[in-house]
């Protein structure tokens, strides 16, 4: 009797494409009928009704089984359907050497690796009874045939069903983490490691520890430290994975540097909402640790910390039983926490970890390779991701390595570490040399912060690679040529894909890389410092803006620590005049001034203490003075941008005039008008002969002026300053124009003065209708346009529309500058007063807490 033929699906990942085909077409031949997407799902079909579809419609689901199989989230995603359909049979094929493991590994399958074509159909007789029948493009090996197969498919396949269908990528959606694991807790974890070797004494050392309740502190604290490259990420990792029913929260968190550390916390406050992404550094920092100490079932893993001071500010202090934080480290010295030190691999560990990164038998040649490696896991996984890549015997590897170990020998002799990993590293350097721009690609980031490396950064600034670059320059203007630039580096494993468009680089391949370039390293550093400076950019406005200059400041800081002062040229000064910049932007003073004094003693030394370019260094120096209330310095500085401009520029320049309007705003800070009126009357004089009476610079410093009347109550002198600023603004940039609606809300202001709040808030609206439409609803110009109008109804007694409106404008300020910066604590200090004033009965820090939650 015929056996009954049942639908079958088989589900593969793109990768084995002609594993599936083969197994499909064979099936098709017993008279089966098999559901495929290569060849059943046409373009423009809605991808997931039809997986749905195939799932339901057949009684078998055939996995073809493979290590790329089982990291793929769609096929997980199949898999899982399958297995809980109780009236389906789920019928794993094995076709790669990988152990199976977990739930795999109770399920019955067909393994058909290192078969013969004959042996694979008598295997598959498992599905159905049948004779042997000839099929063509049988993927595994023939009798007597070991030569290797390409991952081509099979392009001349006879069949009546469609083909040439492309399979859509794959992706694991943010938050995956995990994969293949059931009832995962909250967690950013990278993939897990299904190699992993050894280590069994540390893992249980680890969990004994934590789950032992210590009473000198309920956050439980162990640091794993060793050299870089022993493992101790992927041990951090693999504890996690094992022990993941112990949490409900795992953070992962990369701790070398504060960068690092800010980006995992601003990411675990977005996952827990408990704030938005754009808070100041240290809210963010306070938030988490406020979430630590109320909440417990969590472990955060700081990985590749610099030492234990860095990480204080980070970490609670109090809380409860089963709050864990779990450190790696190659500072030895971690005084207060439970310290586990690991070693290289045992000889037996590193030859059973170097079988299943190859998949290769023991030869003669075997623990010679795992001692020539030092026993270290990093280039053991080095060694073995190479000899994977271009099918090598561990002869051949270990011929090979002998050949680039001598010269490197000698020079860190003395560093066993640098010793094996960096001839790993130079092998796969003399590949990536057959593509230039990857060579060049790889030597610029090797001067750049070793994380979070945007490549669209060097395709932004294609225009300021130097003609010894031009390889590059022809690439990064190509997407697809710049993809493949960058995959041959991620192959060999020599940067790492971080998200997208981000790369890392491990900082001891970045020494290698610097090592080996030896005398031209200053060059090199010039290219990053041009790249750099077309990144620059003056606006702080947005979220965004600020962003990108958090994530510049590492790279700046790297680039330019290896330049000496007498390597400096005019093009670092920029780069920490723009650093100054920012930092004052975000009310960071100190730093501010750190890197304007930079820029400055390059400015002083190259282009002399008289140069405009030093001029506007001083400039803005005072203007940090000022923010910070150090008035005597800020006029020190002030006098010496003027005395260099009305020398070098002349007393009727432009840049003179800005100085001018400088200085007026700081004497009327003071409080000394007659000073103020003279040096907005020299800025008028000149914007007036040169740019004209209607001029937008010379609307500011009518407005400038107007300012100063209003301070003095001449509130008439005010209205007609501000009156010119206004016609001008109008008819040159236009009624809706942002300067137009600033001018709209400085007279409101006067008639606050006035106390006419009605002709206040009606120019307000004015303000706030521009600003809203142009700027956004998110713009700080914004925010001021919401405390302003706050007052008003706040010196009327309508208190609630007071506080919604102060409401409005915090909102704005803690998400585009943070809670910490100046204008924020101000707009809190108003609604303080107000709440005060409105008699409410719970305290303000309640209520607010109760306001931002909603």
């Amino acid at each position: 009797m015929e056996n009954k033929k049942e639908k079958i699906f088989v589900s593969y990942t793109s990768k084995d494409i002609e594993w599936a085909e083969w197994i499909a077409e064979a099936l098709e031949k017993e008279g089966h009928t098999v559901a495929i997407q290569s060849w059943d799902f046409n373009p423009g079909d809605n991808f997931v009704l039809k997986m749905d579809e195939a799932l339901r419609t057949c009684p078998i689901v055939i996995a073809v089984l493979s290590e790329a199989y089982l990291k793929s989230y769609h096929c997980q995603s199949e898999l899982t359907a399958a297995y809980a359909e109780k009236n389906q049979r789920l019928i794993p094929v094995r076709i790669d050497n990988f152990k199976v493991k977990g739930l795999w590994a109770t399920i019955n399958y067909i393994d058909l690796v290192g078969k013969t074509e004959e042996e694979a159909r008598m295997l598959l007789e498992r599905i159905y009874k049948t004779p042997e029948r000839k099929s063509k493009g049988f993927p595994g090996k023939t009798s007597g045939d070991t030569k290797l197969q390409n991952d081509l498919p099979d392009t001349n396949r006879k069949s009546t069903r469609p083909s040439g269908i492309p399979v859509p990528d794959e992706r694991i959606p943010a938050y995956a983490g995990m994969t293949g694991v059931v009832g995962m807790p909250t967690n950013n974890l990278p993939d897990r490691n299904n190699k992993f070797t050894g280590r069994v004494e540390v893992l249980n050392d680890i969990f004994k520890a934590f789950h032992t309740n210590n009473e000198v502190s309920l956050v439980q604290s162990q640091a794993i430290t060793g050299m870089g490259g022993i493992g101790k990420s992927e041990t951090a990792k693999e504890y996690a994975y094992r022990h993941h029913k112990e949490y409900s929260h795992i953070w992962w968190v990369n701790a070398e540097t504060e960068t690092g550390i800010l980006a995992a916390y601003r990411s675990f406050a977005d996952r827990e909402s408990l704030s938005t992404p754009e808070d100041n550094s240290e809210t963010i920092i306070a938030k988490v640790k406020t979430w630590m100490q109320e909440h417990n079932r969590w472990l955060f893993i700081f990985d590749n910390a610099e030492n234990q001071k860095s990480l204080e500010k980070y970490c609670s202090s109090t809380g409860s039983e089963g709050q864990h934080i779990l450190v790696t480290s190659r500072n030895p010295r971690f005084r207060n926490y439970l310290q586990i030190n690991i070693d290289v691999f045992t000889e037996s560990e590193a030859c059973e970890f170097i079988k299943k990164l190859t998949g290769k038998t023991a030869d003669s040649h075997f623990k010679e390779l795992a001692k020539k490696m030092g026993y270290l896991p990093l280039a053991l996984d080095q060694a073995g991701a190479y000899m994977n890549i271009h099918q090598m015997s561990y002869k051949s590897y270990l011929s090979l390595y002998n050949s680039y170990n001598v010269a490197l020998l000698a020079e860190y002799d003395d560093d066993p570490e640098k010793k094996t990993v960096a001839t790993t590293w130079q092998i796969s350097f003399e590949r990536i040399k057959e593509n230039l721009p990857a060579e060049i690609l790889l030597n610029l980031c090797a001067f750049f912060a070793s994380d979070n490396i945007h490549t669209g950064w060097f395709q932004l600034a294609s225009s300021a690679l130097p003609d010894e670059l031009q390889s590059l320059r022809d690439v990064v203007v190509n997407d697809l040529k710049y993809k493949d630039a960058i995959a041959d580096l991620t192959r060999y494993s020599i940067v790492s894909q971080k998200g997208d468009g981000v790369i890392g680089i491990h900082r001891l391949v970045q020494e290698v890389i610097r090592h080996n370039l030896k005398q031209e390293q200053p060059k090199w550093r010039n290219f990053c410092v041009s790249i750099l400076n077309e990144l620059r950019y003056f606006d702080f406005s947005t979220v965004e803006s600020r962003a990108l200059f958090i994530a510049l400041v590492p790279h700046i800081d790297s680039v330019t620590q290896g330049i000496s002062d007498e390597e400096a040229t005019e093009v670092v000064a920029r780069l920490y005049h723009f650093m100054g910049y920012g930092f004052n932007d975000l009310a960071d003073y100190p730093k501010s001034l750190r890197y304007y004094g930079k820029a400055l003693a390059i400015r002083e030394k190259v282009l002399g203490k008289e140069h405009p370019d030093t001029a506007a260094t001083y400039n803005n120096m005072a203007l940090v003075y000022d923010a910070q209330g150090k008035y005597d310095l800020a006029l020190e500085y002030y006098g010496k941008d003027l005395a260099i401009s009305e020398k070098v520029l002349g007393k009727e320049h432009p840049d003179t005039a800005t100085t001018y309007n400088n200085m007026a705003s700081f004497y009327r800070i003071q409080g000394n008008y007659d000073l103020a009126l003279e040096y907005n009357g020299k800025a008028l004089a000149i914007r007036e002969k040169d740019l004209g009476k209607e001029h937008p610079s010379t609307a500011s410093t009518y407005n400038n002026i107007a300012v100063v009347y209003k301070e003095q109550g001449k509130y008439d002198l005010a209205l007609e300053y501000y009156g010119k600023a206004l016609a001008i603004h109008e008819k040159v940039l236009g009624k809706e124009h942002p300067d137009t609606a600033t001018t709209y809300n400085n007279m409101a202001g006067v008639y606050y003065a006035q106390d006419n709040y009605d002709l206040t808030l009606k120019y307000y609206r004015k303000d706030l209708a521009i600003s809203e439409k142009v700027l956004g609803k998110e713009h700080p110009d914004t925010a001021t346009t919401y405390n302003n109008m706050a007052g008003v109804y706040y010196a009327q007694g309508k208190y609630n529309l007071a506080l919604e409106y102060f409401g409005k404008a915090l909102t704005i300020l803690e998400k585009v500058l943070g809670r910490e910066h100046p204008y924020t604590k101000t707009t809190i200090n108003n609604m303080t007063y107000t709440y005060e004033e409105s008699g409410k009965p719970e305290p303000f820090e309640e209520w607010l807490r109760k306001k931002r939650k909603l």
